[in-house]
């Protein structure tokens, strides 16, 4: 009738109801997704066991190389985007003969939304309470370098400042199979080439003994590093 569409408006406060009833449920999946996973990590805490997480931008070959290293037939890298919501932990050993946990996480993109971050925090945890940071990236890529920063932008709205990711990050230029002739770029500014920084292709293998000492060596020196502050505050005390 005139000035009716009463069907319509019925239609759309419906489907809005919907919508608010699905997002509610997903909220309380995450919630679910965020109280297990805090149980998972206080027990990797407490094990002792050292937690290493794969970060980078998205298809820079994150969960080939996890693959790579636990060598596991099973996990399978997917070519879309977000691939990887719930953290991907696999069982690695170490030259030394320790064992480490590496996580896949989500693959980050150029000024990922707040909204995202926090919808993805689950598997963003791993990246804030790991050990040490494997910052894969993509050799092939013509703008590698700004995905480099979209990445270091995300790891500091986490919380991860400066000082942090000088201590626990590894850089991986990875699938330099794809660039004959490919050498590491020259550090654009004067403290960002002393992050331990080497070129791999989880794709052939190359590189996979130098990475896993590099990351040995890293959890070596923080811990004699941590041993070292707990005498200080024993001694001050």
């Amino acid at each position: 009738g005139l000035g009716g569409g009463g069907s319509g408006e019925s239609e759309l406060r419906l489907q809005q109801l919907r919508i608010r009833e699905k997002r509610k449920s997903l909220q309380l999946q995450l919630e679910q997704v965020r109280r297990t996973r805090r149980q998972q990590q206080q027990q990797r805490a407490r094990s002792g066991i050292p937690r290493v997480a794969l970060v980078g931008y998205t298809n820079a070959g994150k969960t080939t190389l996890l693959a790579r290293l636990s060598r596991d037939p099973n996990v399978q890298p997917e070519n879309r985007l977000f691939a990887t919501l719930d953290p991907t932990l696999r069982r690695v050993q170490m030259p030394s003969g320790t064992a480490m946990v590496l996580s896949d996480t989500v693959g980050f993109i150029e000024d990922l939304p707040v909204e995202l971050v926090e919808a993805f925090r689950a598997t963003l945890e791993e990246v804030v309470h790991a050990d040490v940071l494997l910052h894969v990236m993509d050799a092939s890529a013509p703008n590698a370098a700004d995905q480099r920063e979209s990445v270091m932008r995300v790891l500091s709205s986490l919380g991860l400042g400066s000082d942090r990711l000088q201590r626990t990050m590894i850089e991986v230029w990875n699938k330099v199979d794809l660039v004959p002739g490919w050498e590491l770029p020259r550090a654009s500014n004067e403290d960002a080439r002393s992050l331990p920084c080497l070129s791999a292709s989880a794709t052939t293998g190359s590189g996979m003994n130098v990475l896993l000492k590099t990351i040995d060596e890293v959890l070596r020196r923080n811990a004699n590093s941590c041993g070292e502050e707990t005498k200080s505050k024993k001694t001050w005390d």
